[in-house]
Order: C-alpha cells, then sequence, then structure tokens
C-alpha cells in the first residue's frame, strides 16, 4: 500500500459496497490517507471471502481490502440502521453498489442521509446505471467488455478470441469513482452540501 499519499487524511469513508469495482475505489481512497469502514452483512460479507481458501482469490481479496477497517451490520435490521447512521453522521462519503431503487426500500435513500448529513456525499456504482431498461440487471467485467466491443479486438497470433487477464471494465470503474469522490470532496468545500455520484460500468 502507498503510505506517502496522505492527501486525504481526515475523510471517512463508509464502504457497503461489494465486489472488486466498489472494493477497488476504497481502496485507492485508501492509499490516499482517507480512513475506510467497510461494512459487510452478517454471515455473508463480501462475496469476495466466498472463494476457496488458498486460492488466487483470496490473496486477490486481501489485496482489495487491505488498510480498510471491517463491521458487520445487517442493514434491513433497525437496530442495526441506527447504528449505520450514526455513523453516516460523522462520515464524509457512503460508495454503494445495491441495485437501484434498494437503499430507499430500506430507509437508506439519499434523502434520509443527507438528513443525517447535509454534507454527505453517495456514490452509486451500477452495471447500468440508475435508470433505463437495463439499469436493474446484474452483470460482470467480461459483460461490459464484451458490450463495448473489445473482446473483438483481443485475439492471439492465430486470430482466435481470448479473455484478458485481469478485470479491465471493473479496475477502471474502481478508478472513476475513486476520481468523482475526490472531485466531489474538492467541490463540497465551495457548495457546503454534499451530493450523489452516479458511475455505471
Amino acid at each position: 500500500m502507498n503510505t506517502h499519499n496522505k492527501s486525504l487524511k481526515g475523510v471517512t469513508v463508509l464502504d457497503i459496497s461489494r465486489l472488486l469495482p466498489r472494493g477497488y475505489a476504497s481502496l485507492l481512497l485508501c492509499e490516499m490517507g482517507v480512513r475506510v469502514i467497510k461494512v459487510e452483512a452478517p454471515g455473508v460479507g463480501d462475496y469476495h471471502r466466498g472463494v476457496i481458501p488458498g486460492g488466487l482469490l483470496e490473496s486477490h481479496t486481501r489485496v482489495i481490502h487491505q488498510g480498510k477497517e471491517s463491521l458487520t451490520l445487517d442493514l434491513k435490521v433497525v437496530s442495526d440502521q441506527k447504528i449505520f447512521l450514526k455513523l453516516v453522521k460523522k462520515s464524509d462519503v457512503i460508495i454503494e453498489s445495491f441495485r437501484p431503487g434498494i437503499l430507499d426500500k430500506m430507509g437508506l435513500g439519499f434523502k434520509k442521509l443527507q438528513k443525517v448529513n447535509p454534507k454527505i456525499i453517495l456514490c452509486s456504482i451500477t452495471g447500468f446505471g440508475q435508470k433505463g431498461s437495463k439499469s436493474h440487471m446484474a452483470g460482470h467485467d467480461m459483460n461490459f467488455v464484451g458490450l463495448s466491443g473489445l473482446f473483438h479486438k483481443m485475439r492471439d497470433r492465430s486470430g482466435l478470441p481470448v479473455l484478458p487477464d485481469f478485470q479491465i471494465a471493473d479496475m477502471a470503474v474502481g478508478m472513476e469513482a475513486a476520481m468523482k469522490i475526490s472531485a466531489a470532496l474538492v467541490e463540497r468545500e465551495k457548495r457546503k452540501k454534499g451530493r450523489r455520484l452516479i458511475v455505471r460500468c
């Protein structure tokens, strides 16, 4: 981990997201001095933790979550929601990856979060955005790379298509989210209030 860049020291992020692009976003922020509190559901946690012990993905999970604090909360339970909202009051950013409308159904939508903390920045990362015919569809790195047409360009010497050896779309989205959050933190100093960020694969 980069221990030299502490430009965002003093900022607190609540990461209630799952899997790589969101985890990579909070890792990048963590490397800039941000305090990241990863909030995970009891029993399940981040799906990354469900991989075969000792495998490559387990190492991958450890790298993505290094330097972060961890807390178990069931955001569907009122008592745990109260604990979460106490954390929101003292935090700067929330990163989430639920499908559109889920936070509102749980009573934790942006309007509610703003009432608790007017300066909160909510970054929502989904595969196809918050609106539109595909907004509720699930998706993974290969889906997005395929839809972009990039697979058509990726071939071996014999012309056969090949899979990339890393998650192109996921990493790119993680970087985009980290940049947008950083910019929103600067903007907040001028506007004196938070905002919602929409990031899509």
